[in-house]
């Protein structure tokens, strides 16, 4: 099944991109695979890197961040190969038509209906929903683990905190790049404001939100293609600091 993986680059200027695609020959422009690359010669295997174990430990997570990415682009493909993502008008649309009285009698009528459609795109979309948050967490360990920072904090918020304190020590460009990714973690990750951190909290620990459509809530204003398409934007900037952290590395490596 084709699905685009093409990443739409939001905070990496051209040069960047440029310098990734050109210099590093990482595939970051293309429809498929944009993280193909040879990351042993990129990194300069593990010299930067302080003892062959921490380069062990460092590649494997390395790794292992790019069989879930794979994971989850498996995800995509069924979600989109089984027409999941077929969708409807919500009742959110017809909020501005309509008074408050008419609206809470359309939702009255949904509360107790169950789309199998949606019932199955729900499936996809949590596992989408609470890898992206995970791949979070996995990146930023893997940059503590590559500035020598412990990494045993129990909040993703300490965890990013922890990333400002080498900037001082990095060049200019290297200081930059770094500084953007952790801008963008706290953007997306920001747990009054954000949208990703809080939904899958609440799916994890509390009663997780119902979609549209799937026996509705006061609050399930979205349907699951509308909450799908959420966490593919999500998941794109997730990949965009991905990028961003390869050339963070690979600056460092290069020195």
């Amino acid at each position: 099944m084709p699905v685009d993986q093409r990443i739409e680059y939001r905070f990496l200027p051209p040069q960047s991109i440029g310098f990734l695609t050109e210099k590093l020959k990482v595939a970051a422009t293309r429809e498929f695979a944009p993280f193909a690359a040879d990351y042993a010669s990129i990194f300069q295997g593990g010299k930067w890197l302080s003892g062959s174990k921490k380069a062990g430990r460092f590649y494997s997570h390395l790794i292992h961040i790019f069989v879930i990415e794979a994971q989850l682009v498996l995800t995509q493909q069924y979600y989109y190969g089984l027409e999941l993502d077929q969708d409807r008008l919500p009742i959110s649309a017809l909020i501005s038509h309509f008074s408050e009285e008419e609206i809470q009698g359309m939702r009255l009528g949904q509360l107790s209906k169950l789309d199998i459609t949606d019932l199955h795109g729900r499936i996809f979309f949590e596992y989408l929903l609470v890898m992206i948050r995970a791949q979070w967490d996995k990146l930023i360990r893997l940059l503590c683990m590559a500035f020598e920072i412990k990494d045993n904090w129990s909040s993703i918020d300490d965890g990013i905190e922890s990333l400002k304190k080498p900037l001082q020590t990095l060049k200019d460009t290297e200081r930059w790049h770094l500084d953007a990714l952790i801008h963008v973690a706290e953007f997306r990750l920001n747990a009054e404001q954000g949208w990703l951190r809080p939904f899958r909290d609440s799916l994890l620990h509390k009663t997780g939100l119902h979609s549209e459509g799937i026996i509705a809530q006061s609050k399930s204003l979205e349907t699951t293609a509308q909450l799908w398409k959420k966490a593919k934007d999500e998941h794109n900037w997730w990949r965009e600091a991905v990028m961003t952290a390869i050339i963070v590395f690979a600056l460092i490596a290069n020195a």
